[in-house]
């Protein structure tokens, strides 16, 4: 039985730094395989090295996305006996009885508005 569900929210700075590597490197890899044309960059055109160095850049930013699709967490799942967290195309499953402490996150990655009435509403109520 399900007794909440919810997704992963990552902030605006993550999404960025996670984000900005494969757009420069799409980016960089359509310039010199020469699907993308920019006047007086390349004035003689791609060669063959830059060509394939360029397909080699194309295929680095689909590798990386495809890391971040396998590695980051997506979902959520409180059951009454485990929490189960889907990352990805898997699930990792926490039962209950192997968790000895909880506490609230502290760090520079914390939200500042994690005790809000607001964020106090949207937590689940685990029966034990």
């Amino acid at each position: 039985m399900i007794l909440f569900e919810t997704g992963f929210r990552y902030d605006r700075w993550v999404k960025f730094f996670l984000g900005f590597p494969v757009v420069l490197m799409t980016a960089a890899g359509l310039i010199l395989s020469g699907w993308v044309r920019i006047a007086g960059l390349i004035p003689e055109g791609p060669d063959a090295e830059m060509r394939l160095s360029g397909f080699f850049l194309i295929g680095g930013a689909a590798f990386i996305l495809f890391t971040y699709w396998l590695t980051l967490p997506a979902k959520v799942v409180v059951h009454r006996d485990r929490l189960r967290i889907k990352i990805g195309r898997f699930f990792w499953t926490i039962p209950f009885e192997t968790v000895e402490s909880m506490r609230a996150a502290k760090g520079f990655l914390q939200k500042p508005d994690r005790d809000c009435p607001q964020e106090r509403a949207l937590r689940p109520d685990i029966p034990r």
